[in-house]
């Protein structure tokens, strides 16, 4: 800082801030003369919110004498019928067993039939239905 020939600093040194109005004052000095909460208040506070997060968790806690997921009783085996297209967990089954019961329900399969539908069906690259192919017309 130079020694004053400055005029901006001798104008900042002369600002001085105002001492605070008569209303501030009374309004501290009621806020500062009322008496604080006693410490017994805050004491029942804390002990009655803990109280009441004891009955919720009482309420919502689950009980422990009751199981945590019902017992289901195990379902009976499925029975496939002689007639049904035999299943992937089938095939598995025979395997497990011996590989002749799984050659034996290969046979069974090849030879019962199952499998009609793609021999009526017409296999290419683009495969019309007849519907598609009638509109076409003769040919």
């Amino acid at each position: 800082m130079s020694a004053g020939s400055d005029p901006f600093e001798a104008e900042l040194a002369a600002i001085c801030p105002l001492g605070p109005s008569p209303g501030l004052r009374r309004r501290v000095a009621g806020r500062l003369g009322r008496p604080a909460a006693p410490r017994w208040v805050w004491a029942v506070v804390l002990v009655g919110m803990l109280a009441g997060a004891g009955v919720f968790a009482a309420l919502w806690w689950p009980d422990p004498a009751a199981p945590s997921s019902p017992i289901v009783p195990d379902s009976p085996a499925a029975v496939e019928p002689d007639d049904a297209v035999p299943s992937l967990a089938a095939y598995r089954r025979a395997l497990a067993q011996s590989p002749e019961a799984l050659d034996a329900l290969l046979d069974r399969s090849a030879t019962s039939g199952w499998n009609t539908e793609s021999a009526q069906m017409p296999v290419g690259t683009y495969s019309r239905s007849t519907t598609t192919l009638s509109l076409f017309g003769d040919d």
